[in-house]
């Protein structure tokens, strides 16, 4: 009895370890200064890019609704003259998306927030409106930032600077949000209940029509 109940106790608080541990988004710019989106788990760190083909990548998508935003599902519900009512719903389901996202944004906080950014053109008036530009966009970028989440001021770093001689324009950009594993499966699992709601709603109207006939 002692035993079963140790390891009861054991999975309990390695499964609320696993929960509380943080899981990490890093944006940053390549060396091509093409945006990439990486991410972090414990000490393993994974492509932008998962393998669409594996098991999990495709039970998330399923379970999220993911899938429905896929061109050629959406195609198909235009050739079967359903199309108004999957763009309604793909409507409906980016709208939820956004939502749980703001509010993962929200639990998050930003560990790192570099830019780096030097202004450089053909002629020194143009560098000048350039920085200026920079700095009209950065700042109101800052706030929104600021006011989204908690950030790390030890892992902020803003430069921005002018080279008047045109010959070393750059920009480098890198961010690193954490949140915990708990706080993802939560807005995971609000998904996976509009999702199920959506296909019994599906079933019950199609059912329906069925009866009708």
């Amino acid at each position: 009895m002692w035993i079963f109940l140790s390891i009861i106790s054991f999975i309990i608080i390695l499964i609320t370890i696993i929960l509380l541990l943080p899981f990490s988004f890093i944006l940053k710019t390549d060396e091509n200064g093409e945006f990439v989106l990486l991410y972090k788990f414990l000490f393993k760190t994974f492509g932008e890019n998962p393998d669409p083909n594996q098991p999990i990548v495709k039970a998330l998508k399923e379970v999220s609704g993911v899938t429905r935003l896929d061109t050629e599902k959406i195609k198909e519900s235009s050739k079967k003259g359903e199309l108004l009512n999957t763009l309604r719903e793909n409507l409906s389901l980016v709208l939820k998306l956004f939502k749980e996202l703001l509010k993962v944004l929200k639990n998050c906080t930003l560990k790192v927030l570099k830019i780096d950014i030097v202004c450089a053109e053909d002629n020194a008036a143009d560098t000048a409106m350039t920085y200026g530009i920079c700095y009209a966009v950065i700042s109101p970028f800052l706030n929104i930032i600021h006011n989204t989440m908690k950030v790390c001021k030890k892992g902020e770093k803003i430069n921005i600077n002018a080279d008047f001689e045109g010959k070393n324009e750059s920009f480098k950009f890198e961010a690193v949000l954490v949140t915990r594993v708990y706080k993802l499966l939560i807005a995971l699992f609000r998904l996976a209940q509009d999702e199920a709601k959506r296909i019994s709603e599906e079933e019950a109207r199609k059912t329906t029509q069925k009866t009708q006939k």
